[in-house]
């Protein structure tokens, strides 16, 4: 209720690849297109430089 001392956290992340994004229902994975993980996007790169969205660690990609 009070939350007049509670400091707001803010967190910046960014782009973990360039490219296009398409409707995720077009992916060939039935997973990702029937959204069975949740909504989303799926981006087609246009290079081959992937990185991290914030500190941290890409531990899995898939095609």
């Amino acid at each position: 209720m009070l939350n007049f001392f509670k400091k707001n956290k803010s967190y910046k992340l960014h782009a973990v690849v360039s490219g296009n994004s398409i409707n995720i229902e077009k992916v060939n994975d039935s997973v990702f297109s029937k959204k069975l993980m949740g909504d989303g996007v799926a981006i087609i790169p246009n290079s081959n430089v992937v990185v991290a969205p914030c500190n941290g660690k890409v531990t899995v990609l898939t095609e």
